[in-house]
């Protein structure tokens, strides 16, 4: 196996657990907003609550006007009664008879609205210790989901420490130049720097290539870029052969392929902000 197929397995390698700390990221940034629909809930909650407390204090306030109102009533009844006991004639002693009565009947309609009121009050109140109760109970859940999510967090961070140290441990046995030239597409290319190419066609931009680039993947001795997408190409077959075995020429690890991951398909993930190539499609040093 020549060296860049080498250096070509071990970029495999090395994607594969890049691609996998973007999915951590990926999953990093989303955890906040699923917490987003447990506090809404609560806000919503919180808000529902608010709305039948103002609604039962207008009750309360237009409860108090109606007594004040009565209470008026009633002092103008015990007004004319004691008038009554003061007039001279009866025509004077009827007309106050009729006030005293209209004054009843308005008071009469006025304690009906008033116990209506009353009833009011009382299912709001009702209402308000039951949305207390849903506002208690979204809060619990939401307390859950910020556990889960604290705890969901945790284990990213920890499986995005050991595979960044796996990826690092791997990065000193690719030739430097190659090494950067992957990085640069990788940051480029939305986590797919490294891709197969299998009949005429780049399993990157899936578009089909001249034979005379294919010639040279096959070959394998030098890094070929796809001139469409930039990306590095490689062909899976060449990565099966085996290398050989210590004192027997160059070392290396036996079987190669047993142990490269295949290259995920393009757009799988995005990656961070895009970083200008400045080398030419086709062959690459």
């Amino acid at each position: 196996m020549h060296k860049i197929q080498r250096d070509i397995a071990r970029l495999l390698k090395i994607q594969e657990k890049e691609r996998e700390l973007l999915r951590l990221d990926e999953r990093r940034a989303a955890l906040p907003k699923e917490l987003e629909g447990a506090r809404a809930a609560v806000r919503g909650a919180e808000e529902d609550v608010r709305r039948i407390r103002e609604e039962l204090k207008a009750l309360h306030l237009k409860k108090k006007d109606f007594e004040l109102e009565s209470g008026e009533k009633n002092e103008a009844i015990a007004r004319y009664q004691k008038q009554q006991f003061e007039v001279k004639t009866n025509v004077e002693y009827q007309a106050l008879q009729k006030e005293i009565v209209n004054r009843r009947v308005e008071n009469s309609r006025i304690e009906d609205r008033i116990l209506d009121l009353m009833l009011e009050i009382e299912a709001h109140e009702g209402r308000v210790r039951e949305g207390e109760g849903v506002v208690k109970a979204k809060g619990a859940e939401l307390a859950e989901e910020e556990k889960r999510v604290e705890a969901e967090l945790a284990r990213i961070a920890a499986r995005g420490a050991a595979v960044a140290a796996e990826r690092d441990a791997l990065l000193p046995a690719v030739d430097e130049a190659v090494l950067r030239r992957y990085q640069r597409i990788f940051k480029n290319k939305r986590g797919t720097a490294v891709v197969p190419l299998t009949d005429y066609i780049c399993g990157g931009c899936h578009m089909q290539l001249p034979q005379q680039i294919t010639h040279l993947v096959r070959k394998g001795d030098e890094l070929v870029i796809c001139e469409n997408c930039s990306r590095i190409l490689y062909w899976p077959e060449g990565l099966m052969e085996k290398e050989p075995a210590p004192g027997g020429g160059e070392k290396g690890e036996a079987d190669m392929a047993a142990r490269v991951p295949a290259a995920a398909p393009d757009g799988d993930h995005r990656s961070p902000a895009a970083v200008p190539e400045g080398t030419a499609p086709g062959r690459a040093a």
